[in-house]
């Protein structure tokens, strides 16, 4: 048997028990991913999905950064960073991590936005929540009528923590300003 963090759909043999598994993977994100387990600490945290979701707001006071400039660092950030493509799956055999390889457009999916005030996006923004299959993480870029600008990462605290987070708005920030 191939251990969990390093099985893909194209090592996983007819006959084998992740078979079925491996056939809903495949189908729902077609061959380009690798699967990883889920620690026992993602596991008790995503007992409760809608309460583990975290947000970290940067103020962006110099107007040097833009949506176009936002999406594109955030695009560069996530092909280097695992935990960025990183969606969630329930399989026949239990919940596993998948990293996606094939669909890196649509991790920035969402960014910019003009809202009233940044607390209705940040509610709006918890009230969304995660889905099983789509990516834990999110990037936006929020303005508001006044043309107050900040940066939203939002992420599940399955894959990130606060301090994971804040190193990669760091991250995020040092790409945009080039």
């Amino acid at each position: 048997m191939v251990p969990p963090e390093q099985t893909s759909a194209s090592q996983i043999t007819v006959g084998s028990p992740e078979v079925s598994s491996a056939v809903q993977l495949k189908a729902r994100f077609g061959s380009k991913f690798s699967v990883r387990p889920v620690s026992s600490s993602q596991a008790s945290t995503l007992l409760n999905v809608n309460s583990a979701v975290k947000h970290y707001v940067v103020d962006v006071r110099d107007n040097t950064l833009d949506v176009v400039c936002i999406a594109s660092a955030f695009h560069k950030l996530a092909a280097s960073r695992d935990v960025l493509r990183t969606t969630f799956f329930s399989t026949s055999e239990g919940v596993v991590q998948i990293v996606r390889q094939d669909d890196l457009q649509r991790v920035h999916q969402g960014v910019g936005m003009v809202v009233a005030k940044l607390e209705d996006f940040l509610q709006a923004d918890m009230d969304r929540n995660f889905v099983f299959g789509e990516y834990w993480t999110r990037v936006t870029y929020v303005m508001t009528p006044s043309g107050v600008e900040h940066v939203v990462l939002t992420a599940h605290a399955a894959l990130l923590d606060d301090k994971s987070m804040a190193l990669l708005v760091a991250d995020l920030l040092e790409y945009a300003q080039g």
